[in-house]
C-alpha cells in the first residue's frame, strides 16, 4: 500500500485525521472545545431612536450596558414586529463603545450611520448590518481636531449633498453648543463655520436636544439653557455656512419662558411645509406643545396664545417626542403618571386643539408593570400607523439592582393598538447580550455537570452546564438561577461546594437591609437548584454577628461545612480572620473552636483567606494574604486541628507561615492544593522589583510555593521552595491550579501583552512536579489562545475523572464578557506516518496519553473506510471499522486501549481517496 503523509492528505482536502495532542481542545465539548454563555438576563438595554426603512422594516437603536461593558445595540424588526433574524446577528447589531449610543440615521442607499455619546466617532454599516469597511478604519471614522475636547454629540443629519452635520455640546465650565460639518469622506468641511466647526454660547448651560435641516439648507436647533435661577427653552437658526440667521429671533436665537420660575426645555422639533416649527418638551414640570412662526416668533393662532392645552391636565409629566401627519395633525408621545405610571399617545388638530376622533377622545393611555417608565421616540409609517418606543426600568428590591429594557408598540392610525404587531408588545422585554459574565467560581459534579457562579448586570447567579458544554435545562430557569434571601441585599457568592447526594453549598455574604452590616451567608440547594428547606429550617444560614464575610468554603467527608473569611471591624473595630463550621443540617457546630468559630491574627494583622482544603487526616488548611505595616501583601498558610485549634506543629508561627520573596515583590495566594504526601502547594499573583546582580527588574507575573507536611519549604521545588514566573512582553495572571495524577501542575489564567490594544489571552501553564515548566505542553509549558476579540481569562481549572482538563472563566464576544469553558486533553500524541506493509516507524514521544483516547476524521466525499488499531509491529489488533460505507461528514471514534499493555500503537484510516495515520502511546 502507498505511504501517505497526514498533512498531505489534509492539504488535498480529502481526509482529515487527528488524535489527541497535549493541550488540544476537546472538540466534543461545546463548540470545538469552548462553551460561552450569555446570562439568562442581560444588562440594561435603552432604546433611544427608531428609524423606518422603505420596506416597512424598523430599526431601534440605543445603549446597552453590562457590569463592565457599554455598547451600542441596534435591532431590526420586520413590519409585523418580529425580530428580523436574517439581519446582522439574529436581528441584533451590537458592538462595544465606551460612551454608548446617541443617534443614528439611514442613508438613501440603506447604509446606517451611528454616533456615540462622547467624542466624535462615526460608525457606518451596510444595509445587512455588517461593517462598511470602505468607511474609515473597519467601518469606524474618528474625527480628530485639537478643538474637539469635552465633546458630546447629540444628533446627526446627512445633507442632500452627502455631507454630515453633527450637533451637540462642549462642556467646559458650563456648556456650549457645537456644530460640526464633515465632507462625505469624513474630512472637515472648511466652508462651514470656522474650518468645519461652529461653537455658540447662549447661556451658562446650553443643552441641545435635537436639530433639523430645512429644505433651504438652514439649520434649526432646539433645547434649553440658563443658570441656577432661570432655565428657558430656545431655538437657534443657522445659515447653511454655519453663521447665525439674523432673520430668525434676535441674532438667530429665540428664547422663551412660559413659566418664569421653573425649568423649560424643548425635546422634540418638527418642520411644517409652511415653514412653521412645532416643538414639544416640558414647562414647569408639565408637558409642552407649542408652535413658532418661520421667523421664530410664537404662533398665537396655535392652541391658546401659542400653547396647546391637550396635555395640560398631566401634572409632573413631560412630552418626549412628536410626529407630523401630512394633513398637519400632530401625534405626541408623553409620560403619564396619574392612576399608574405609563405613557400617553395623543393627537392634536393643526390648530393645537385635541383631535377627539383619535383613540378614546383624543388619548390612548398605556400603563406598565415596570417600576419606572421612560417614553423615548415616535414614528409614523407610510400608512399612518404609529410606532412608540418606550424604556422600562425594573428594580429588584431585594438587591436594589435595576435593569432597563425597551418595548416597541404599534398603534393603528385611529389610535387602536395593532394586535397584529407581534413583537415585542407590552409584555415583551427585549434584552441584549451585553451583560458581563464575570466568572470566578465553579465546581464539577460527579456526573460531569459543571456548576458556576457569575456576576453580571443582574447581580449574582448560578449556572449549570451539561458535560457536553450545553446549559442544563433542569437547573433553575433554563440553566440559570438567581437566589434571594430575606433581609439581605447586595449578595455575593464567594464559594461553591458539593455535599454527598448532589446537594449544592453556596457561601458568601450580603448586606443587612436594616443595619447595613455585612452578614455571612451559607445556603444549600437541591440538585435541581431549589432551596433545601431542611437546611437550617429555611434553606440558608445567616450569621448573627456583625460584619462577618465568607470568602471560601469546603464540605468535610461527614457533610459538615467549613467556611473561611474575616470579620470587618472598620476603622475602629477589631478585624481578624474567621473560620466557622456548620453541621450538615446547617446549624452552627458549637463543638468547633469557640462555640463554632475560630479567629486568627498573624503578626497582629488580619489574614484574608481565599482558599481552604483538608489534609487526609482532617486537619484544615487555609491560604491567602496579610497586609503588613508597609501595605504590602504577603501570602500566608494556616493549619488547624479538626476541632479548630491551631496546629502548632505546622510552620514557624504557631500554626501558620508567611511566604516572602527577594527584592520588593508582594503577592497574594489565591489557590492551594494538598499533594497525597501532605505537601502544600499555593499559587497566586505577584509583582514588584526583583534584585539582580546589577539592577532591579520589574516583575509582573505569578508565583507558586511548596511546603512539606510540617510547613518547611520544599527545597526540591523551584528555588528553595518558591517559583516565580514572568515574561518581559506582558503581564501574567494566575487564578487557579490543579494537579494531574502524575503530579504535574496545571495553572490557569491570562497573559496580557504590554501593547496597547493587544488581545489578552486565555492561558494554561503546565509544570513538572518540581516546578519546572513542562516543555511538552504548548510553547515551553505555556498554552495560550485568543477567545473572542478583546479579553479572556481562565479563572479556575479542574482535573476531570476521565483524564481531561476543564478550565472555566470568561471571554469577550466583541461586546461583553461571557461565561466560558474549555476542555483539553492532557497527553501528547505525535503525528507521523505508518508504513502499511508492516514496518513501524521509530518515534520519540515526549509524554503519554492518559485516560480515554479518541480519533477524529473528516470525509469530504462518500467512501468505504477501514479504521484499524495496530501494535508496535504493525499488526492489526482491532478494527473499529472494516469496509464500512460512510457519508461525507465529521466522525469521532473512541480508541479501545483498555486491557492493552503499555507501549505505542498506530491508528490507520484507509479510504478510496487515500490513507492517513497517527501514532499514540499508552503509559
Amino acid at each position: 500500500m502507498k505511504k501517505i503523509l497526514l498533512f498531505l492528505v489534509i492539504a488535498a482536502g480529502s481526509i482529515g485525521l487527528s488524535a489527541q495532542v497535549a493541550g488540544d481542545l476537546d472538540v466534543t465539548f461545546g463548540k470545538e472545545g469552548i462553551a460561552m454563555f450569555d446570562g439568562h438576563q442581560a444588562g440594561s438595554a435603552l432604546g433611544q431612536v427608531i428609524e423606518l426603512l422603505p420596506d416597512g422594516s424598523i430599526l431601534a437603536g440605543g445603549t446597552t450596558e453590562g457590569q463592565l461593558s457599554t455598547g451600542v445595540a441596534i435591532t431590526r424588526f420586520l413590519p409585523d414586529g418580529r425580530v428580523d433574524d436574517a439581519w446582522a446577528e439574529e436581528g441584533k447589531l451590537i458592538f462595544l463603545d465606551p460612551a454608548g449610543f446617541r443617534d443614528m440615521t439611514v442613508l438613501n442607499d440603506g447604509r446606517i450611520l451611528v454616533i456615540g455619546l462622547e467624542d466624535i466617532a462615526i460608525h457606518r454599516f451596510l444595509p445587512d448590518g455588517t461593517p462598511d469597511y470602505s468607511f474609515g478604519t473597519g467601518g469606524k471614522m474618528e474625527i480628530w481636531d485639537e478643538r474637539l475636547y469635552n465633546i458630546s454629540p447629540m444628533h446627526i443629519e446627512v445633507l442632500a449633498d452627502g455631507k454630515m452635520l453633527i450637533g451637540g455640546e462642549q462642556s467646559t465650565q458650563g456648556s456650549n453648543l457645537m456644530f460640526l460639518q464633515l465632507m462625505p469622506d469624513g474630512a472637515l468641511d472648511t466652508s462651514f463655520g470656522n474650518k468645519g466647526l461652529v461653537m455658540i454660547d447662549l447661556a451658562y448651560y446650553d443643552d441641545i436636544s435635537t436639530f433639523l435641516v430645512q429644505p433651504d439648507g438652514k439649520i434649526v436647533a432646539a433645547g434649553g439653557g440658563g443658570n441656577s435661577t432661570a432655565y428657558d427653552l430656545w431655538l437657534l437658526r443657522l445659515l447653511p455656512d454655519g453663521t447665525r440667521d439674523s432673520t430668525f429671533g434676535i441674532a438667530g436665537c429665540a428664547i422663551y419662558s412660559f413659566d418664569q420660575n421653573d425649568i423649560e426645555y424643548i425635546t422634540a422639533l418638527a418642520l411644517q411645509p409652511d415653514g412653521k416649527l412645532v416643538a414639544g418638551g416640558i414647562t414647569g414640570y408639565h408637558p409642552l406643545l407649542t408652535r413658532f412662526e418661520p421667523d421664530g416668533l410664537l404662533d398665537s393662532t396655535f392652541g391658546v396664545n401659542g400653547l396647546s392645552q391637550i396635555l395640560a391636565q398631566f401634572p409632573d409629566d413631560y412630552l418626549q417626542a412628536l410626529a407630523l401627519r401630512p394633513d398637519g395633525r400632530i401625534v405626541v408621545l408623553s409620560h403619564y403618571d396619574q392612576a399608574g405610571e405609563g405613557w400617553a399617545v395623543a393627537q392634536a388638530l393643526p390648530d393645537g386643539t385635541l383631535d377627539t376622533t383619535f383613540a378614546n377622545g383624543g388619548y390612548l393611555f398605556t400603563f406598565s408593570f415596570a417600576d419606572n417608565v421612560y417614553p423615548v421616540d415616535i414614528a409614523l409609517t407610510e400608512s399612518g400607523d404609529i410606532l412608540a418606543l418606550v424604556d422600562l426600568e425594573f428594580i429588584n428590591w431585594n438587591t436594589y439592582e435595576s435593569k432597563v429594557t425597551y418595548l416597541l408598540e404599534k398603534y393603528k392610525a385611529t389610535g387602536v393598538v395593532d394586535n397584529t404587531f407581534e413583537s415585542p408588545g407590552i409584555d415583551y422585554q427585549l434584552t441584549f447580550d451585553i451583560s458581563d459574565e464575570l466568572f470566578d467560581k465553579f465546581v464539577v459534579q460527579p456526573d460531569g455537570k459543571i456548576i458556576g457562579k457569575r456576576y453580571g448586570g443582574v447581580g449574582e447567579q448560578l449556572v449549570r452546564i451539561l458535560p457536553d458544554g450545553a446549559l442544563d435545562p433542569s437547573f433553575g430557569e433554563g440553566g440559570w438561577l438567581s437566589l434571594y434571601f430575606s433581609g439581605l441585599q447586595d449578595i455575593r457568592y464567594t464559594a461553591l461546594a458539593l455535599q454527598p447526594g448532589g446537594k449544592i453549598i453556596v457561601a458568601g455574604y450580603g448586606t443587612d437591609n436594616s443595619s447595613g452590616d455585612y452578614r455571612l451567608l451559607v445556603a444549600r440547594l437541591l440538585p435541581n437548584g431549589q432551596p433545601d428547606v431542611s437546611f437550617n429550617w429555611d434553606g440558608f444560614y445567616i450569621g448573627g454577628a456583625e460584619n462577618e464575610i465568607g470568602l471560601t468554603a469546603i464540605v468535610q467527608p461527614d457533610g459538615n461545612i467549613l467556611v473561611g473569611g474575616y470579620v470587618y471591624g472598620g476603622w475602629t473595630g477589631t478585624s481578624q480572620m474567621l473560620l466557622l463550621r456548620l453541621k450538615s443540617n446547617g446549624t452552627l457546630d458549637l463543638s468547633f473552636g469557640n462555640n463554632g468559630k475560630v479567629f486568627l491574627m498573624i503578626n497582629s494583622r488580619r489574614p484574608y483567606p481565599y482558599d481552604i482544603d483538608l489534609m487526609p487526616d482532617g486537619r484544615i488548611v487555609l491560604a491567602g494574604h496579610i497586609t503588613n505595616s508597609e501595605y504590602k501583601n504577603i501570602p500566608f498558610i494556616a493549619r488547624f486541628q479538626p476541632n479548630g485549634a491551631p496546629d502548632n506543629t505546622f510552620g514557624d508561627m504557631g500554626g501558620s507561615l508567611l511566604t516572602t520573596f527577594e527584592g520588593s515583590v508582594e503577592a497574594t495566594a489565591l489557590d492551594l492544593v494538598i499533594r497525597p504526601d501532605g505537601a502544600i502547594l499555593i499559587a497566586g499573583n505577584a509583582d514588584g522589583y526583583v534584585e539582580t546582580d546589577s539592577s532591579f527588574l520589574w516583575f509582573d507575573g505569578f508565583f507558586m510555593a511548596q511546603y512539606d507536611v510540617n510547613g518547611k519549604p520544599d527545597t526540591a521545588f523551584g528555588r528553595q521552595g518558591v517559583m516565580l514566573q514572568s515574561k518581559e512582553t506582558g503581564e501574567m495572571i494566575v487564578s487557579g491550579i490543579t494537579l494531574q495524577p502524575d503530579g504535574k501542575i496545571i495553572a490557569a489564567g491570562t497573559v496580557s501583552p504590554y501593547v496597547v490594544g493587544a488581545t489578552e489571552k486565555w492561558t494554561l501553564w503546565r509544570f513538572m512536579p518540581d516546578g519546572e515548566p513542562d516543555a511538552s505542553w504548548g510553547d515551553a509549558g505555556e498554552l495560550s489562545m485568543e477567545i473572542g476579540d478583546w479579553h479572556s481569562a481562565a479563572t479556575g481549572v479542574f482535573w476531570l475523572p476521565e483524564g481531561k482538563i476543564l478550565a472555566g472563566g470568561f471571554a469577550s464576544n466583541g461586546r461583553d464578557l461571557d461565561l466560558t469553558f474549555a476542555r483539553y486533553f492532557p497527553g501528547k500524541v505525535v503525528i507521523s506516518t505508518v508504513d502499511l506493509t508492516g514496518q513501524a516507524p521509530a518515534l520519540r514521544v515526549q509524554s503519554p496519553v492518559t485516560g480515554r483516547a479518541y480519533v477524529w476524521y473528516t470525509l469530504k466525499a462518500p467512501s468505504t473506510i477501514r479504521l484499524h488499531l495496530l501494535d508496535a509491529q504493525g499488526k492489526v489488533i482491532f478494527s473499529m471499522a472494516d469496509d464500512e460505507l460512510q457519508a461525507p461528514g465529521e466522525y469521532q471514534q473512541e480508541i479501545p486501549l483498555s486491557g492493552l499493555p503499555a507501549g505505542w500503537y498506530g491508528v490507520v484510516l484507509e479510504t478510496r481517496l487515500g490513507n492517513a495515520s497517527q501514532v499514540l502511546i499508552k503509559p
